[in-house]
């Protein structure tokens, strides 16, 4: 008994966290400046950048361009992004990043 217990009690969390995957949170769509969004990127991750020597650089044409986004959730997809660039660049020469 104490057996199908355990057993029950381990298919139970598989179960709340495959829930958890399988439902993904609701976006919280606004209109985004992409330049603001970029800009607020770099200065997140700029001690990074700094430590690393690495020189970032935004481009977004047009300047007003916008996207209706969740903006959290592309700030962290871009946090990422970013910061697996860094790890990559890490021992080159002259490393840059671009966000465009």
């Amino acid at each position: 008994v104490d057996r199908v217990g355990k057993r029950a009690e381990h298919l139970m969390r598989f179960v709340q966290a495959y829930r958890k995957i399988s439902e993904p949170p609701l976006l919280q769509k606004t209109d985004v400046k992409i330049a603001q969004l970029f800009s607020n990127i770099k200065t997140l991750m700029q001690s990074q950048l700094d430590n690393y020597h690495i020189q970032m650089t935004i481009s977004v044409v047009p300047e007003y361009l916008s996207g209706y986004l969740d903006a959290t959730h592309m700030e962290q997809l871009l946090i990422n992004l970013v910061q697996n660039s860094i790890e990559a660049l890490a021992d080159q020469a002259h490393p840059q990043i671009q966000l465009r």
